[in-house]
Order: C-alpha cells, then structure tokens, then sequence
C-alpha cells in the first residue's frame, strides 16, 4: 500500500496547553487546523513516523523540541476492530504532556466524536464523545499505566456494547457506545506523543 505524508506548516507551540478536547483549529488556527491525511481510506499500518504540528514528519532519533502530533487515518470501523497505537510521551511527565485520540464520526475534526480518549500523563485519563456539538459527562479514572519516557503500547478494541482499552496488554479503560461506531469515519491522534506506528485493523 502506497502511504503519502502531508506535511503540517510549521507552527508555534501554544503557551499553555490547550483545553480537554480543544480542536487542532482552536490551537493551530483555522488555516492550520485542517486534519492532514496519512496513507489511504481504510484499513492499515504505519510505522516509524514522527509527525509534528511545527515541521511534519521527523526521523526518529531527532529532537525537534515537544509540539502536539497530527495524526490522520481515515477508516470504516465496525464490531470486532481495532486500533493499536505505538509510541512514547515526547516530553517529561514534569512538563504535563498529554495525549488525545479522537474517532471522528464526520469528515472535519469539529464533527462528533464517537470516542476520546484524553491522558493526562502522570496524572489521569478521561473518556468520552462529543455528540451534536456537546460534550458528555466524562468517565475519569486516576489509573496510570503509562510510564515516564517509556513507550507504550495503546490497543482499543471495538466490542459490541462498549470499546475496551488496554495498555501494554492490561485492561484498563471502557467506555459503552453512545454514537455507533460504524458512524466513525477517521481517527485522530496529537498532542505530546512519539508515534512508531498506527495499526487500524
């Protein structure tokens, strides 16, 4: 499968991080905060890409200072799916990186979100959707799995009545359907991560 890499114009890092759930175009601006595609529609990997919001993609190895990731994979998800996501905090716990991965149900990142999924790292998760434009009540867990500076390894699963997450193998997270996920048409994945690879299967 041929994979294409669009690159995010460079960009400054805002001063103070952003909202829970705050959109890519309330950070980047309007202009900046479009979702920038890698690979084709559907199912598939990605692996070894750093991709940042200042410079697009980074080998890895390369420091090109923290800024949240842009990641964009168009797909149809159904029962029985899953996303595993592979990587690393890009910066130390003591500097209050975050992760978020949203599965959008439209084809912009201000549509609903059937599922997101925010960690505060070294501090706490929460999941929840976004539908008709509003968010609902958050599931919070204080549970922490990932560990400073180490990588982790992000499997959610689509389950009939809820999606199941687990890290590094553990079950640690679910949150019961409230838009269906054959709705959800790409997922979304930035902040202060170093992403090694993306598997939507």
């Amino acid at each position: 499968m041929a994979l294409l890499l669009l690159a995010v114009p460079p960009t400054r890092r805002p001063e103070a991080a952003p909202p829970r759930g705050a959109s890519l175009a309330s950070v980047l601006g309007p202009a900046r905060g479009k979702p920038q595609s890698i690979g084709e529609t559907g199912k598939g990997l990605v692996t070894g890409l750093r991709v940042f919001a200042n410079g697009g993609s980074v080998k890895r190895g390369e420091n090109p200072g923290p800024a949240p990731v842009l990641y964009t994979w168009h797909v149809s998800l159904s029962i029985g799916s899953s996303v595993t996501i592979r990587g690393k905090p890009a910066i130390s716990f003591s500097k209050n990186p975050e992760m978020q991965v949203d599965f959008h149900t439209g084809t912009d990142e201000n549509s609903d979100v059937a599922f997101h999924f925010q960690v505060y790292f070294g501090i706490s998760v929460k999941i929840n959707n976004r539908q008709n434009g509003s968010w609902n009540c958050d599931v919070a867990s204080s549970g922490m799995p990932f560990v400073d500076g180490q990588p982790f390894e992000l499997h959610i699963s689509v389950l009939q009545n809820e999606y199941q997450v687990t890290v590094n193998g553990q079950k640690y997270y679910s949150l019961a359907h409230r838009l269906p996920p054959q709705s959800v048409k790409f997922v979304q994945v930035w902040r202060d991560v170093s992403l090694s690879s993306v598997c939507v299967c």
